[in-house]
Order: C-alpha cells, then sequence, then structure tokens
C-alpha cells in the first residue's frame, strides 16, 4: 500500500512538472494577476498565479497597471495555484501594495552579479523543488501550523535580507556606469646611459666618450563610461614628453626635443574599466616638436678654447604603438608599452660667411616605456 502511495505521489509530481513545462509563458506574454500578500519593504509579494498559469522558478517580468510599469520581479518559489516574487525594481511603490490587481508581462532576464553573496539566493533551488503548495514555505513555518499569511510573511520576512539583485558594472544602467573614472593621468619614463672611453692612437690620447638618453612622457587621458556605443571602448589623451639625449666624444652632441600633441586609445575586449586584470590597447600620437641641438666642443682640456655652439628648430612627430595596464581598485594602476616614434626636426644654422641654411635632424625607432597611472573623476 505504502509503495502504490509512493508511486501516485511520483506520478502527480511527474504530470505537474509537465504541465508546467507544456504551458510555460513566452517572452511578452501577459497575465492578470493579484497580489494576496507583500512585505512591509515590498520586495517580496505572493501572487495568486503559479504552475497551472505557466510560471516557473526563474521567470521575469513587469508588473503594470493602466498607468505604466510599476515594478519588475523574478519568480523565486512557486506551486500549482500561487507564486512568490522577488521584486529588484519597483518604480511605483506607492501603487505596488496588497490586494492590488494588475497586468504581468514576462520579460527578458537581467545580468546577474557572479558574487554568491548579493546573487538571488531562491534561483539556485532546481527546478525539481517545484511542487504542491506546503512546499512553498518554511518546515518551521508549517510545523507551527501557522495561517497561510503567517508562513507568507515568515518567508517573506527572511527574504527581504537575502533576496536582491546585483547588476555587473558592464551591463550595469547609466547611474552605475557613471560611477566609473572618466580621466587618468600618466607618467612614462625611458632611461639609458653608457660611457666609456675612445681612445686616438695616432695622436696619442684620449676622449671621454658617452652615450646617453631620457624620455618622459606625461598624458591626461579622457574616457566614455556612461558611452553605450562603439565609444566605450575608446579614449582621448594629450600628451607632453621630453627627449634628452647625449653622445659624442670630444665633441659631444646634446639633443633636447620638447614634444605637445594628442591622441586616441582603443582598449580590446570589455574596455578600459576592469579591475585586477590588464587591459590591453594600441593608440596612435601626433603633434609639433620644438628642439635644441647643442655642440659642445672638449677636445682640448684648456677650458679658455673649448667651445660651445647652440641650435633651435620646430618640427612634428607621431607615435604608433601597443601596450598594457593593470587597473587595481578602479583608481591606481602600472602601464608599459611599446611604441614606434618618429621625429622630424628643422634647423636653421648660420654660416661663417652670414649665409642662413636649413638643417633636418630626423630620428625614429622602437621605444619601451613603462609607468604608473591614476584615475579620478
Amino acid at each position: 500500500m505504502n509503495r502504490m502511495k509512493n508511486y501516485f505521489s511520483l506520478l502527480l509530481t511527474c504530470l505537474v512538472l509537465f504541465s508546467a513545462s507544456t504551458k510555460a509563458l513566452e517572452i511578452d506574454e501577459k497575465l492578470t494577476i493579484r497580489i494576496l500578500d507583500a512585505s512591509a519593504s515590498k520586495k517580496t509579494v505572493l501572487i495568486n498565479r503559479g504552475l497551472e498559469d505557466g510560471l516557473v522558478v526563474g521567470d521575469h517580468a513587469k508588473f503594470f497597471i493602466t498607468q505604466g510599469v510599476i515594478a519588475r520581479g523574478v519568480v523565486v518559489k512557486a506551486s500549482p495555484t500561487r507564486s512568490i516574487w522577488s521584486v529588484y525594481r519597483l518604480i511605483s511603490p506607492q501603487e505596488f501594495n496588497k490586494g492590488l490587481v494588475a497586468n504581468i508581462k514576462i520579460s527578458t532576464s537581467v545580468k546577474l552579479t557572479a558574487d554568491s553573496s548579493k546573487a538571488i539566493r531562491a534561483l539556485s533551488v532546481p527546478a525539481g523543488s517545484m511542487g504542491e503548495p506546503n512546499d512553498i514555505f518554511p518546515n518551521k513555518a508549517m510545523d507551527k501550523g501557522l495561517a497561510d499569511t503567517d508562513e507568507v510573511k515568515a518567508l517573506m520576512n527572511e527574504g527581504d535580507s537575502q533576496i536582491q539583485v546585483v547588476e555587473t558594472a558592464q551591463n550595469s544602467p547609466q547611474a552605475k556606469r557613471s560611477a566609473l573614472h572618466s580621466l587618468e593621468i600618466s607618467a612614462l619614463i625611458s632611461v639609458a646611459s653608457l660611457s666609456g672611453t675612445y681612445t686616438d692612437t695616432a695622436n696619442d690620447g684620449s676622449f671621454d666618450a658617452s652615450n646617453s638618453s631620457m624620455n618622459f612622457t606625461g598624458s591626461i587621458e579622457k574616457y566614455f563610461p556612461t558611452s553605450t556605443s562603439f565609444l566605450k571602448n575608446f579614449s582621448l589623451k594629450l600628451n607632453a614628453s621630453r627627449l634628452s639625449q647625449e653622445s659624442g666624444f670630444g665633441v659631444n652632441n646634446v639633443v633636447t626635443l620638447t614634444d605637445l600633441g594628442g591622441g586616441v586609445s582603443y582598449y580590446f575586449g570589455q574596455g578600459p574599466h576592469r579591475s585586477n586584470a590588464l587591459l590591453y590597447f594600441a593608440d596612435a600620437n601626433f603633434g609639433i616638436s620644438n628642439g635644441t641641438i647643442e655642440i659642445q666642443d672638449n677636445v682640448d682640456t684648456n677650458s679658455s678654447t673649448n667651445t660651445t655652439k647652440s641650435f633651435e628648430g620646430t618640427g612634428t612627430h607621431m607615435s604608433f604603438g601597443v601596450g598594457a595596464k593593470y587597473l587595481v581598485g578602479n583608481q591606481f594602476g602600472a602601464i608599459g608599452k611599446l611604441d614606434y616614434y618618429s621625429n622630424t626636426t628643422s634647423y636653421d644654422v648660420e654660416g661663417s660667411n652670414g649665409d642662413i641654411t636649413t638643417d633636418e635632424l630626423a630620428y625614429s625607432g622602437p621605444r619601451v616605456m613603462f609607468g604608473l597611472f591614476y584615475r579620478f573623476f
């Protein structure tokens, strides 16, 4: 006899699940409902529709009346004739009360957080847990023989503090995206220094030899974190850099270049705002340059005969590169970059007879730079 009862219970459960799966509501399908009970915070409500009406755990829907949408929620428990909903968007709380007759419209689900401490707890309940009405409520409530209303309130009080929906930063609404920082200042540096001696065998002499350079670049970068278009992966930059290079033996050439300009960067993947992850980018920069060439003749150790000549010029520069950033805590981070740099600067040089000629100094080649950045606003 007990075995027959078990078979009958199993058959009944299968029939309920089968009817629920065959009658599941489609996206945009509507249903008229009545709110049977609601928690004090209105985060959790009980309605008079359930599995027999096509509602299943995990269904998302908009609640609306004649005036428009008043709330949005998700089914967290369901029985054949009723269901409990977690409300995660409450637009008109003054309208959303016990006894309200409204319509629901099945909608697509929202993006949920990966943080298990903030996720919808009831959504982890497998579909197989759906059953008779007494399966909806905590056993502790049933054991006390409470009325239906008291049982619902017991679950609601528990759910108010545990049932919630949190959206990720990449898929959050405008208010969430606007919390991201839109300005960044960065500083990159590349340094090389070599020194040695040049021996002039024919003249039985030697000279100090050197080849050193330092390149410092500072940037202000503007992001578009609230954009929903292609701009969310782009940024605009203002750059200022200074290159100082010294080389030679006996006669030293000291070249100083000051670059001012701008550029654009593109961040691959999910964009430039992911914390604790490598952010890969490509950029292009261009602008104007001011240069100085200083020729120091130190062949004669007698300082009275040493000579120095200086020339000033103007030109242009550009660079194309790729790099990676690592953002920590949404504000601080490190940056590494490899680019190809080109600079052409023209200098007016006065000859011994007073004639003015225009000389040109052109630099080009790869650079490896490292630095730090800080984001704000």
